[in-house]
């Protein structure tokens, strides 16, 4: 008998699940969250190691989506899991050069924190980073 499999996850969905879990709480969520909030049969800490592993048959998005550990990518995070060959740097090289379509003088860090509301650790005032 073979185990019940999970659906994978999509960026859609896994998003959605936490802007909701942010609207209610004030908070993103993270892998100690417990349930989603809107699918009480889920767990954050299952969504997590679904979205760090890019768990075969559970999750296609491996590290193009974030995690609830505030996993969003970076230019240093690898190959875009779902893609051919594709690596975040060459993401940021062209946000910020200009090519593929882009016009250039942007970088995933500041359009993640300007569409998406991730915080820019490259705009963050002094004092307010660990260890500072």
């Amino acid at each position: 008998m073979r185990p019940n499999r999970k659906p994978p996850l999509t960026v859609a969905q896994t998003l959605s699940w936490a802007d909701s879990h942010r609207a209610r709480t004030g908070e993103w969520p993270g892998a100690q969250s417990g349930h989603v909030l809107d699918n009480r049969n889920e767990k954050w800490v299952n969504v997590n190691q679904a979205l760090r592993l890019g768990l075969s048959g559970r999750s296609p998005l491996g590290r193009a989506a974030p995690g609830p550990h505030r996993g969003w990518p970076n230019e240093n995070r690898g190959p875009i899991i779902g893609t051919r060959g594709e690596v975040w740097q060459n993401v940021n090289q062209a946000l910020r050069e200009g090519g593929r379509g882009l016009p250039g003088g942007d970088t995933l860090a500041a359009l993640l924190a300007r569409r998406l509301g991730v915080r820019n650790l490259a705009n963050v005032p002094p004092g307010t980073r660990p260890g500072e």
